[in-house]
């Protein structure tokens, strides 16, 4: 019996199950402090359903940073994504776009290969700051 695939050209270790009842991927969020800067560590998964929780810490910070009549500086420690497709990119933009509208900086840090790469390709490495060590 031959059955066919709805991944056709993928081999098992490059699949990616979807299971709509499943929970959110991985990601987590902590923020600190560096100087001027607020830092979110962005650690795990930046897909289509973590995509608005990235969002939502970005938007929260700009909040308190207007709140203390701060000029919003952020860093966006990115070296701990496992993952990041086109939604998460996404977000980055949007999180940018977000943080020049507050008259504020957004900086991507220590992004992996595979998302410098994804940036490059897409022409966001032109856009976006992106720094190997934390901006002066």
């Amino acid at each position: 019996m031959t059955t066919t695939s709805p991944h056709r050209g993928m081999g098992p270790a490059s699949r990616r199950p979807f299971d709509a009842g499943s929970a959110v991927a991985p990601l987590t969020i902590a923020e600190r402090r560096h100087g001027r800067w607020s830092v979110l560590t962005v650690r795990g998964e930046l897909e289509m359903t973590t995509a608005d929780r990235l969002l939502d810490a970005v938007k929260d910070r700009l909040a308190a940073t207007e709140h203390a009549g701060e000029t919003p500086r952020m860093v966006l420690d990115v070296s701990g994504l496992s993952f990041c497709d086109s939604s998460g990119l996404n977000a980055l933009v949007r999180g940018w776009h977000l943080s020049r509208q507050a008259d504020g900086e957004l900086v991507l840090l220590n992004p992996s290969a595979q998302l410098t790469r994804m940036l490059t390709i897409t022409g966001l490495d032109r856009r976006l700051p992106i720094h190997d060590r934390f901006p002066d």
